[in-house]
């Protein structure tokens, strides 16, 4: 593999340095290295070799009978420790397009990969998607193997959790498989849910260690993100795992995902509301997850039917300010029980903060036992 660069007299380093970073030619992944006893080669971003002679660089080192050359990567084999993936994606549109600095700010300077999907978000028609094969190969320079550039239009809505996205390089196929701490994820990027500030949550439930014989409940199950993982860890400890997702897209995939990480065996899934279905589940249920957002209070008496009162464990998803993470557990499921005359004493056994939601509110999630 060959990358772009030029050579120069050892002693000029600093001066080509500092106008080829002025101007966004040098590359930030590589660092300079020495040629020959009196020179030294300096790496520049992705474009054309040989560059076009009209080319402001072409033009520039053609007053010192210079010219840029391709140089085995092995010679920058020491890579650069930091840099910015979007200013690589901009270099590209700076250097092969001739994109001024005010439309280069309108790449956003993060976003969200899933796999070889992109998202970015940006302002309401900051990018036109007349430029989307042009930005989808900037793109490229940071992820070879990218088919797609999506852009999320707001937050995720409405009580099925839908994303709202614009297909911007109008590629058919926007379904991918994440895997992350070794479950995996099959979803369609446009029509479903998955947050990646969830991964630590995720994570913990892959490292909670069931009770012998425990029968599992997700009562808004989506794409498994919670109990597959638990699945997988416990699978000869649990009787069985009922999935419960009301999302007919999400279902879809959560019944592949089932599969695709073979668990089948112990856990299976069922689509509706979880208002409406599982009543042959009734006071039986060892663990609940709970895992919806924002408001799961309304679910806490659906989630006691469906319990082994004397012997559960909810998983309880909610939205609280730092002054009262458990304490606003404490108080959804206490008004509750004593809403339904059941005499019970509300426990906090784990608690988990997830990630923040908003200004000053938190995503948290309180294991709960009732005494």
């Amino acid at each position: 593999m060959s990358i772009p660069g030029i050579e120069v007299d050892k002693r000029q380093t600093k001066q080509w340095k500092t106008w080829l970073e002025h101007h966004s030619y040098i590359s930030p992944l590589y660092k300079i290295k020495q040629c020959s006893d009196t020179t030294v080669a300096i790496p520049l971003v992705a474009m054309e070799v040989p560059v076009a002679v009209d080319h402001p660089l072409a033009t520039y080192l053609a007053q010192f009978q210079m010219q840029v050359q391709l140089f085995d990567l092995a010679l920058f084999d020491n890579k650069a420790t930091m840099f910015k993936g979007v200013d690589l994606a901009r270099n590209y549109l700076r250097v092969n397009h001739n994109w001024d600095e005010d439309t280069l700010l309108l790449l956003p300077e993060k976003w969200i990969k899933y796999n070889d999907i992109i998202v970015l978000s940006c302002p309401e028609n900051a990018l036109t998607q007349e430029d989307s094969e042009t930005i989808l190969q900037a793109y490229r320079t940071l992820y070879p193997d990218l088919k797609a550039i999506l852009i999320s239009e707001g937050a995720i809505g409405g009580e099925l959790r839908k994303p709202t996205m614009i297909n911007f390089t109008n590629c058919e196929d926007t379904v991918t498989t994440v895997i992350e701490n070794g479950i995996k994820y099959k979803f369609d990027v446009m029509k479903v849910m998955y947050s990646p500030g969830n991964d630590t949550e995720r994570k913990r439930c892959k490292n909670m260690i069931a009770n012998e014989n425990e029968l599992v409940m997700d009562m808004f199950a989506g794409l498994g993100y919670f109990s597959i993982p638990f699945a997988q860890s416990n699978l000869s400890k649990i009787t069985e795992l009922f999935a419960i997702e009301k999302n007919q897209v999400s279902f879809s995939y959560l019944t592949q995902n089932i599969e695709l990480n073979k668990i089948q065996s112990k856990m299976h899934a069922s689509l509706g509301d979880n208002r409406v279905v599982g009543d042959e589940y009734q006071g039986k249920a060892n663990r609940i997850f709970m895992g919806y957002l924002p408001e799961t209070a309304p679910f806490i008496e659906r989630a006691l039917y469906f319990a082994d009162l004397e012997n559960c464990i909810f998983h309880y998803h909610h939205l609280a300010e730092k002054n009262e993470f458990e304490s606003r557990a404490i108080q959804d499921f206490t008004e509750v029980l004593n809403r339904l005359g059941i005499e019970k004493t509300v426990v906090v056994v784990e608690f988990a903060k997830v990630k923040s939601y908003a200004p000053r509110i938190f995503h948290c999630v309180a294991d709960i036992r009732l005494q």
